[in-house]
C-alpha cells in the first residue's frame, strides 16, 4: 500500500491489510473512533492480530494522531518515502514481492491469511452490531463531523 496524506480509522485499517506499507513523509495516521464514541472492534482485531495486544491498546485507546516517523516506529507502515518517491517505492516493493518463487509465496500468504480471516470472521457480526447502535444513536455523525472539520 502507498499511503499519502491521511489514513484515519477504517482507511488505516484498509492499509493495514496490505502486505507492505509505504507512507509519504507528509502522511498521518490515527484510530480516533473511541474518542468520538464510535466502537472500534474490527480495527482493534486487525491491530491486535498484526501488532499484538499492547500496541493495539496504545493505538485504539490512545486515539492519537501519528506522523510518518511515529507510524513507522509503531509498525503501522514498513517504510517512509519522500513525498515525490512514494509511488516508485511502493512499486519497487511490489516488484520484489512478485519476484519471490510463486509456490513459496502463495503457500506462505495462504497460511497467514487463513489465520487472519478467522479473526475477522469472529469479530464481523459483533462489529456490525456495535456500529449499527453507534450510527443509529447519532454518535457516528458527530464523530465524523469532528474528524472532517465539518460544523454541521
Amino acid at each position: 500500500a502507498a499511503v499519502d496524506h491521511h489514513a484515519i480509522g477504517q482507511g488505516l485499517q484498509v492499509a493495514l491489510l496490505a502486505d507492505w506499507r509505504v507512507g509519504s513523509e507528509r502522511s498521518r495516521y490515527s484510530m480516533p473512533e473511541l474518542a468520538g464514541g464510535v466502537p472500534c472492534p474490527l480495527g482493534s482485531a486487525i491491530l491486535e492480530t498484526l501488532l499484538g495486544r499492547a500496541a493495539m491498546m496504545h493505538l485504539v485507546v490512545g486515539c492519537q494522531r501519528l506522523d510518518a516517523a511515529a507510524a513507522r516506529e509503531h509498525r503501522l507502515i514498513d517504510e517512509v518515502a519522500g513525498d515525490d518517491e512514494l509511488e516508485g517505492r511502493a512499486r519497487e516493493r511490489l516488484a520484489t514481492d512478485c519476484g519471490y518463487p510463486a509456490v513459496a509465496w502463495r503457500t506462505t500468504k495462504k497460511s497467514h491469511n487463513d489465520r487472519f480471516h478467522r479473526v475477522l470472521e469472529e469479530v464481523a457480526l459483533p462489529a456490525a452490531r456495535a456500529h449499527a447502535v453507534s450510527y443509529l444513536g447519532g454518535q457516528a455523525d458527530a464523530h465524523f463531523a469532528r474528524i472532517l472539520g465539518d460544523d454541521g
